[in-house]
């Protein structure tokens, strides 16, 4: 039974920092519908922990598997294989943003752009597509105010929020 023990903690070490010590940080993605496989999967390939096996192991006994939140994480291996897996669960962080008053569409793409929430004219191109559909520019809509937004979120999201905020502040919600 002591052996099965030694073997358990020394095998654990496949959760270890691949990195100790390291500063670096590394962008890391979970797409809304990436599978649990896919995700250790990939944490591996960018070398962000030892073990894919031991990561899906962990996450499965301590109940978390299924609990890894969609967005961009910005990773370190310095990070043990718990760490990450506790990130995962809380979710990206957010960004605190703040749209000027009289800022444009084109305006505010660059910004959240700059910021690393969405791809650079991510906000033009959705425009286009509602455009497309029948739907009205989102010009003039996106209300000047504080935001905080998660990076890699969903651009319909992130455009929920703003449409969500500009009815509650013009008296429609």
């Amino acid at each position: 039974m002591a052996l099965l023990g030694i073997f358990f903690l020394s095998s654990i070490s496949g959760l270890d920092p691949v990195a100790a010590g390291t500063t670096d940080k590394k962008d890391f993605v979970i797409n809304l519908g990436d599978s649990f496989k896919d995700i250790a999967a990939g944490l591996k390939s960018r070398d962000l922990i030892k073990s894919a096996g031991w990561f899906k192991l962990y996450s499965l006994l301590a109940g978390q598997a299924q609990q890894f939140k969609p967005g961009l994480y910005q990773l370190s291996p310095s990070q043990s294989g718990i760490e990450i897996i506790e990130v995962l669960v809380r979710g990206p962080e957010d960004v605190t943003v703040v749209i000027q008053e009289g800022a444009t569409l084109v305006d505010i793409d660059r910004q959240l752009a700059g910021e690393g929430i969405i791809k650079k004219e991510g906000l033009v191109d959705y425009n286009r597509l509602r455009q497309l559909a029948g739907d009205k520019s989102l010009e003039g809509f996106l209300f000047p105010d504080t935001y905080r937004l998660a990076r890699g979120a969903p651009i319909s999201s992130i455009v929920s929020k703003f449409l969500d905020n500009f009815e509650r502040r013009m008296g429609g919600g």
